[in-house]
């Protein structure tokens, strides 16, 4: 019983394998491809200065403290 279960499994995974040779790339295709990308160093994000805080104006404080 394992024996036929085994079977019909790599039965199926060779049948897969055949009908999608893309899914399942060779080493030495794969190679190329990645070598002929080149890679780009991430920029770095510009920094943006704090905004300081807006101060309320003195008759603004003497409405609030009243």
């Amino acid at each position: 019983m394992k024996r036929t279960l085994l079977l019909t499994v790599l039965l199926l995974a060779a049948l897969l394998l055949a009908a999608c040779p893309a899914a399942a790339p060779s080493a030495q295709e794969a190679a190329p491809a990645a070598a002929a990308e080149p890679t780009k160093a991430p920029e770095p994000e510009p920094t943006k200065a704090p905004e300081p805080e807006p101060t309320k104006a003195p008759a603004e404080e003497a409405a609030v403290a009243a």
